[in-house]
């Protein structure tokens, strides 16, 4: 026996696929979202700042100074078992720096909803002025002797003078190593965005149509056992 026509129709057609929907567009900014991006920046810049004291006072605290010796005349000479104490200083302040920018990368990376060329020149620019200020503070603060003050004693001494940096160019280290870092991680993430989108999207609230819906069909799902459960009578 064959189907009729009608029935064979509705089993061989397949049904309509549903209609492309459009791409949804990117969701508005929040108010208020540029301010607190830009506050979230200053704060970044202040504790970087701030890690430049810190940086500054302990190298002042650990910097091994440099034994001198002064003669009876007042002129002086530095003991040759203390010679390498200048470069002791100066990689000190390196390595500090270059720990201090390593970890700042990574934490400016860590928020996610500032990231961007912004906050690279932001980590920057204050990398730099902590190195600056962890220079100037470090060697304010470093305690020691200037053989130079000592004069003529009339018998010779050794005294300590205090930790040197011999180059301003150590300051480089920190900006320099926080700019690879970030850099670094930016291209390793690879996304247009960077990720800001999932830091700045709120969830989606439900649509009362789409509530309404769901407690339709819930209501229609609590029918059915009932209509199940009527007898063949009553069906008829």
């Amino acid at each position: 026996m064959t189907a009729p026509d009608g029935a064979a129709g509705r089993a061989v057609s397949a049904p309509p696929e549903p209609p492309a929907s459009p791409e949804s567009p990117e969701p508005p900014e929040r108010p208020g979202a540029r301010r607190h991006r830009s506050i979230a920046r200053a704060v970044l810049a202040v504790i970087i700042a701030l890690l430049g004291v810190a940086q500054g006072v302990v190298w002042a605290a650990i910097a091994p100074g440099q034994q001198i010796k002064v003669f009876a005349d007042g002129s002086y000479v530095s003991l040759p078992t203390a010679d390498y104490h200048p470069f002791d200083g100066l990689m000190l302040f390196v390595l500090a720096g270059a720990a201090v920018g390593l970890v700042v990368a990574a934490a400016a990376w860590r928020i996610r909803a500032i990231r961007g060329t912004t906050t690279l020149l932001t980590v920057f620019a204050a990398t730099s002025a902590g190195s600056a200020i962890a220079f100037g503070l470090g060697l304010l603060l470093a305690r020691g002797v200037d053989p130079a003050t000592v004069g003529k004693t009339g018998h010779d001494s050794i005294v300590v003078a205090g930790p040197s940096l011999s180059t301003p160019l150590a300051i480089i280290a920190e900006p320099l190593l926080a700019v690879v870092v970030y850099t670094f991680l930016a291209a390793w993430d690879g996304r247009p965005d960077l990720g800001r989108k999932r830091a700045t999207i709120e969830p989606a609230v439900p649509d009362a149509d789409q509530d309404a819906g769901r407690g339709a069909n819930q209501d229609a799902g609590r029918d059915t056992p009932n209509d199940a459960m009527q007898s063949p009578a009553d069906q008829g």
